[in-house]
């Protein structure tokens, strides 16, 4: 017991010393007090401590939050913050009914302890209901069966205001740790106790506002239960719902004044009602007319006050409210809790209401009325404005229509865009029935606005009229897209619309910034309707805005963001001849703005530009050398940005499309993109092109620049007619020492490289196989061919060699000549390995089309060399093995990838269907059938691969007899668990009946997009038109048709002939870089599987593979 007793007395201390005003005290007192941890009762002495009512209010709350990290510390070795020694069991137990205990505390410290003594309580309460919470999170409820009924019990102590206090506080923050499967016990407990508190005015307001947000995490974890259990709501909450909202009702009801009612506890109800009538309307249908009324009394009554006392706080005869209305409060929870937080419940309740029709029809009268006090809330405040001109970069990364921040201001905008999407038309073909209703709504709150604002600019009552003003021309600017139809349509308000613009709009308020940028933003949003004199004019004022930053920063910045639209709708409506005279100016002002900026708004500069070098191609060809400085220096002074990078490459790229401009371009580029393959941050050219900046590149962001400058590298390369000299020599080896230098797991630059290695390869093997590398005397093919079995090595990521597959068929294409017979049988053998030990789709995919694109170009050999060669596992040949991995992935193949792989898949079971009818020749002549002697005899009808799901196995379901629906499941189950095996040309048709059907579904899907039909009772009739549509497939078929019936033995698809006649067609969805072989990239996939299906069909021995086939496959079969 002594020791016990010094123990104590010593934490005691430390806990006094760690109080020091003595830095190296407090720092040896921590020191001791860690190194005490280790003590098995150091946890209970701290409990002690913390409710010893003798010792000072300060040495035990920080008893309490040293036991908080403790606990955090030692209690579970199964979290990420654990350290030895864990807890014993036995003390686990005494430090949990201790702080059980201690919740119903009611001193809060000794003598000396200053503050107010239910303010210490308070705290320490707090502390020992986070360690319960703590705790609860490991051991509740079987370790801790008692916590819920003895916090329970304590909710029922009306005399002990304290036990009720720190219950609530452990309660809040296990409600969002509590599951659907304790809601049954919990629920029907805690739920009538919440509401006692909450309805009886006896507790102080933070006590019944506690109890209130309770309620509605339980609720709202009920709530989201009742998608799969759709009794849960019923069972579990429609008992408490009219409770809760008679009394929300008449807590609405009154004054903020009141003691009893807060905005805190207001915001929390608004919240819970606003749940309730998602996903609880039929118990809330009864409730809604009056809880409307109250809501839009509380809209009503929060824009005034906050236009007063926010919008306009600077005012004179505010100084008495202000302070009452912007004052945020943090609650002890960490929470926020001001008037804003208010208006947020507010417009979220109001955005809910729209989400269904019959609340919709509630708010359609008072609809003029909404959008005008939404308008005041997207008016600007004050301090947004003292912020915005302190720090421009802010005001362009929230003064956007996608931005990412949040006010007042951008949350009602949103709820105005949302009540335009769902109400009005954008063109003739999609019209919606409440268009006219909110375009009158709109503008009679505009024009009441406008009224106002004219009027006390006559009384001279206001000088800030504008900001309302300017909140109007944002939304509508907003909602230019509708504005717009209107208009152009002669709808009955569009002479309305017209005219508030040209009253605004040609008459410019300079007199405030913002007021005057935000007039010229809208101005540039309707553009698209301005005849050209006007557009003129406003290009003019943009453009001469631009280049005076400094005198008028404010409206520089709106300059910035109307020149986007401007030329956004410019080159939409071709009217470059308008901005042609302009375009010098916009980009001297671009470019001076673009030199000293953060990120996000160069990122505005560099779309801009984007957007510049489209429109004119004779102006961008001219400006080429300086487009190409602000784009560069971007680049490099924001190296990890990838959105920025992005921008800079689809600049080059229109650059680089411009023939007379591109050779200029590619002499500047490639010393850069040398100086940063070698790392050589030091470099001239860059130092150049950083010359006006105080960013200086390191090292370290050199490697990081590698990836991107790969790609821009191969952007140049594929837009080249050719390699030159300075490629070859000083370009190619160094792309290729970056990819010898990098780490494995250096993916970006692999992949990248990998991709440029490719292009290199595309535009010139014939000129690398000159290039000699000095130091291993190899050609330039040769240290390709090294990256490649470097890229096949397992130790190389999979997500770094996930496009090694492309680089090896181009290799091979390109130089296998150059290359030798036996390194492509190294290569192969390597491309085998490295798919055996594969785990990630895509590089599975990319070696697989290596096997897939060499069976189309020369079958029998590579189907011998596979046949003859083991598999890595060396349980099979490699050719079991590869079509075992090749059929099991080949649904997941898209674009050309999925082409290649299809056509191959076709030419192989062409080649199976000729082997088979060998064997039936052979058996009709008498002959041997014995081929083991014959290399080239590969029969891949005894090729068994694996059938391990739902696709291959539904036949076995479909013939399967009549079962319910748990027993077809079960036989699902069983069937996935145990390996089964299919014939591979079984498999392979398969494959190409389910691409066909998924080809047709896609063509019908689109083609009902189009046409805005919404019947699909006519596939039938839709196939055969596909087949009249189609004469020279009719022809073809026609052909091969009378072919097969003039003689059995030579029945066979003549796939090669079939692709022939395709290789006229034109498949827009590949892009021209992704594309392997010209042959294969031009067949046209859905005419060559018609035609092959129909071929397969007339054959005797389709018989065979139709009875093993779906319902759904055998009836593509025959509509085809």
């Amino acid at each position: 017991m002594a020791n016990n007793n010094n123990l104590k007395e010593i934490i005691c201390h430390n806990l006094n010393q760690a109080l020091s005003m003595d830095k190296n005290l407090r720092e040896n007192a921590e020191q001791q007090l860690n190194m005490l941890e280790t003590n098995e009762d150091y946890g209970l002495h701290l409990m002690e401590i913390t409710l010893s009512e003798n010792l000072d209010f300060s040495i035990r709350h920080l008893a309490s939050i040293i036991l908080n990290r403790y606990i955090t510390k030692h209690w579970c070795n199964q979290t990420e913050k654990f350290e030895p020694p864990e807890i014993s069991e036995q003390v686990k137990q005494l430090i949990r009914d201790y702080l059980l205990k201690s919740l119903v505390i009611t001193s809060g410290g000794g003598g000396g302890s200053g503050g107010n003594n239910d303010e210490n309580i308070h705290k320490l309460l707090s502390s020992f209901a986070h360690s319960i919470s703590n705790i609860a999170q490991y051991d509740w409820p079987q370790q801790w069966p008692q916590l819920f009924p003895t916090l329970n019990q304590y909710l029922s102590y009306g005399q002990q205001p304290n036990a009720i206090y720190s219950s609530l506080k452990v309660f809040q923050e296990l409600a969002h740790e509590i599951t659907d499967t304790q809601i049954p016990d919990i629920a029907p407990i805690l739920l009538p106790q919440l509401l006692n508190i909450f309805i009886s005015k006896k507790f102080p307001i933070h006590t019944s506002t506690k109890a209130v947000k309770i309620f509605g995490i339980i609720s709202e974890t009920i709530m989201a239960m009742n998608d799969l259990d759709k009794n849960a709501i019923k069972q579990y909450l429609a008992d408490y719902i009219p409770r809760f909202t008679e009394y929300a009702i008449e807590v609405l009801m009154t004054s903020d004044t009141n003691d009893t009612v807060d905005i805190g506890m207001k915001k929390e109800i608004i919240s819970i009602l606003t749940q309730l009538l998602r996903y609880c309307r039929k118990y809330m249908k009864v409730y809604l007319p009056k809880i409307l009324g109250l809501i839009w009394q509380h809209l009503t009554t929060s824009a005034q006050i906050y236009v007063k006392f926010k919008v306009n706080s600077s005012m004179e005869n505010n100084d008495d409210f202000n302070d009452t209305f912007s004052e945020t409060i943090i609650d002890s929870d960490g929470e926020t809790i001001s008037f804003e937080s208010l208006i947020y419940s507010i417009i979220d309740f109001v955005n809910s209401t729209f989400e269904f029709a019959k609340y919709r029809l509630l708010i359609k009268p008072v609809l003029s009325d909404l959008l005008y006090y939404l308008l005041c809330f997207v008016q600007m405040t004050d301090e947004q404005m003292e912020k915005w001109q302190s720090n421009l970069d802010q005001l362009i990364e929230e003064d956007d229509i996608d931005t990412a921040a949040f006010s007042i201001r951008i949350a009602a905008q949103d709820l105005i865009m949302n009540l335009a999407r769902d109400m009005t038309t954008l063109d003739d073909k999609h019209t919606r029935k409440d268009d006219e209703l909110f375009k009158i709504a709109f503008l009679q709150a505009v024009q009441r606005h406008f009224s106002e604002a004219s009027e006390l600019e006559k009384t001279q009552k206001s000088r800030q009229t504008w900001k309302i003003i300017e909140s109007c021309l944002y939304v509508m600017g907003i909602l230019s897209p509708t504005i717009i139809y209107t208009i152009k349509s002669g709808k009955n308000t569009a002479n309305e619309y017209r005219s508030i613009l040209d009253n605004v709009l040609l008459n410019l308020n300079m007199t405030e910034s913002f007021m005057a940028g935000r007039s010229l933003w809208t101005a540039s949003r309707f553009s698209e309707i301005m005849n050209d004199q006007s557009l003129d004019n406003f290009l003019r004022i943009t453009s001469t805005l631009l280049n005076n930053i400094v005198d008028a920063p404010i409206l520089s910045v709106y300059a910035l963001r109307a020149t986007y639209y401007f030329f956004e709708n410019v080159q939409i409506n071709q009217r470059v001849q308008v901005i042609r005279p302009h375009l010098q100016q916009f980009l001297q002002g671009l470019i001076t703005i673009g030199m000293n900026c953060n990120s996000d708004t160069l990122y505005l500069v560099l779309q801009i530009i984007d957007l510049l070098s489209e429109l004119d191609k004779e102006f961008t060809c001219s400006a080429s050398s300086s487009i190409c400085s602000i784009s560069l220096s971007s680049f490099l002074r924001f190296p990890d940005d990838t959105i920025i990078f992005d921008v800079v490459l689809s600049i080059f790229d229109h650059l680089f499309s411009i023939e007379q401009c591109f050779p200029e371009i590619q002499k500047r580029l490639l010393p850069i993109i040398v100086a940063i393959l070698n790392s050589n941050p030091n470099d001239s050219n860059i130092l150049e092109l950083l010359s006006s900046s105080s960013n200086k590149i390191s090292a370290q962001n050199m490697s990081i620049l590698q990836p991107q400058i790969l790609d821009m590298l191969t952007k140049i390369l594929n837009h080249s007619n050719g390699l030159n000299d300075f490629m070859i020599e000083k370009v190619y080896p160094s792309m290729i020492d970056c990819l010898n230098k990098a780490y494995k797991d250096s993916s970006a630059i692999f992949q990248n490289g990998t991709e440029c290695l490719s292009a290199f390869l595309r535009k010139g093997s014939d000129f690398l196989v000159r290039y000699i590398d000095p130091t291993t005397n190899q050609n330039g093919i040769i240290l390709a061919l090294n990256i490649c079995i470097n890229l096949l090595n397992p130790h190389t990521s999979d997500s770094s060699a996930a496009f090694v597959g492309r680089l090896i068929v181009i290799l091979i294409m390109q130089s296998n000549q150059i290359i030798g017979h036996e390194n492509i049988q190294h290569l192969l053998r390597s491309t085998l390995v490295r798919l055996n030990t594969s785990k990630e789709l895509p590089i599975m995919q990319s070696l697989i089309l290596v096997f897939a694109h060499l069976l189309y170009m020369d079958l029998s050999t590579i189907l011998v060399f596979l046949n003859t060669l083991p598999a890595p596992d060396g349980t099979k040949s490699a050719l079991e093995f590869v079509m075992d991995k090749w059929l099991g992935i080949q649904r997941y193949f898209h674009g050309y990838e999925n082409k290649a792989s299809t056509v191959a898949l076709c030419r192989l079971f062409q080649h199976a269907l000729q082997q088979q009818q060998q064997q039936q020749a052979n058996t009709a002549n008498n002959q041997d059938n014995s081929n083991s002697n014959d290399l080239n005899f590969i029969n891949l009808n005894q090729i068994q691969v694996s059938c391990d799901d739902e696709f291959d196995c539904m036949d076995s379901l479909e013939h399967t007899s009549a079962r319910t629906r748990s027993q077809m499941n079960q036989l699902g189950k069983n069937l996935k668990q145990k390996k089964r095996f299919v014939p591979c040309t079984l498999k392979i048709l398969k494959l190409l009946i389910n691409e066909m059907i998924h080809i047709q579904e896609y063509k019908t899907e689109h083609n009902d997009d189009d046409d805005d039909v919404e019947d699909f009772d006519d596939d039938d009739d839709d196939f055969d038109s596909d087949e009249d549509d189609d004469d020279d497939d009719n022809q073809l078929g026609q052909h091969l048709d009378s072919s097969m019936k003039s003689s059995n033995k030579q029945q066979m698809i003549d796939l090669t002939d079939l692709l022939a006649m395709e290789n006229d067609q034109d498949d827009d969805d590949d892009d021209d870089n992704e594309i392997l072989s010209e042959e294969i990239g031009e067949l046209d996939l859905e005419n060559v599987l018609r035609n092959f299906l129909c071929e397969f069909r007339q054959l005797p021995m389709a018989r065979d593979f139709i009875v093993h086939l779906t319902s759904t496959e055998s009836n593509l079969l025959e509509r085809l």
